[in-house]
């Protein structure tokens, strides 16, 4: 039998991943320089060693694609390599959107 989530810890832990999940992807992803920008690679942990990084790297991708709108940055795919990803600030007309 699964607990019920108090709405107010439902409510930090929101909060607590939205202001982490960026860094899951810097900390634990392959970082790699393309033209000045640099990228993270999602299928590639930063230290092929540790099994949970992937883990990490996967569920952070995951959780920023379905709140993408609630951030002031987008995760941004490499246009030939997908699991390539870079941070970008959103323009002031695209936050809220």
């Amino acid at each position: 039998m699964t607990a019920r989530v108090p709405s107010e810890l439902a409510e930090l832990a929101l909060a607590v991943a939205d202001a982490t999940v960026r860094a899951d992807i810097e900390m634990f992803a392959r970082q790699q320089d393309i033209e000045g920008l640099i990228f993270y690679d999602l299928s590639c942990a930063d230290d092929p060693r540790s099994p949970e990084a992937m883990g990490y790297i996967q569920r952070a991708a995951a959780y920023i694609e379905a709140r993408s709108d609630v951030f002031p940055w987008r995760l941004v795919r490499h246009i030939s390599a997908p699991s390539l990803v870079c941070f970008r600030d959103k323009e002031p007309r695209d936050v809220g959107a």
